[in-house]
């Protein structure tokens, strides 16, 4: 009954990620003719937003998990620092190239790229977060 049980629970996971995905997809569509007709600035964060949720639903189990083990909390900085960051600039470029820095920095366009950047992004911001536990040291052998 247990894996029945892990197997309704994955089709439940899998069949929400693909509806959110499918609605998202619906109104990111509706934010572009918005933004095509009057420069509606909410497709904007929309963009790479949308993508950075989807991401942190992919890393949901995992973050569920370190949830519910016991110790101290932790940041993976060097997972953050080489892989987060520059996903993070990858999702959020469409809204520099529109913001002051446009001319500054380089802009890359395509969307298929900010979308890849915020899922990336979203999964190692989750998965950067960890617990580890602490070894029972009992005090005799801590003051060796």
């Amino acid at each position: 009954m247990d894996k029945l049980k892990c197997a309704v629970a994955c089709a439940i996971y899998i069949s929400s990620i693909i509806l959110i995905s499918i609605m998202g997809d619906k109104f990111n569509d509706y934010l572009l003719v918005l933004h095509s007709t009057y420069f509606e600035s909410s497709y904007l964060w929309f963009l790479p937003i949308y993508p950075i949720l989807i991401g942190f639903l992919i890393a949901l189990p995992q973050f569920i998990r370190t949830i519910r083990k016991t110790g101290a909390w932790h940041f993976q900085w060097i997972k953050f620092l080489i892989m987060g960051i520059p996903a993070l600039y990858i999702a959020f470029t469409y809204n520099i190239y529109f913001g002051r820095f446009g001319d500054l920095l380089p802009v890359i366009h395509s969307r298929q790229l900010y979308i890849i950047g915020g899922i990336i992004f979203g999964n190692v911001l989750f998965t950067s977060i960890y617990k580890q536990s602490t070894p029972d040291v009992p005090r005799d052998a801590a003051s060796n």
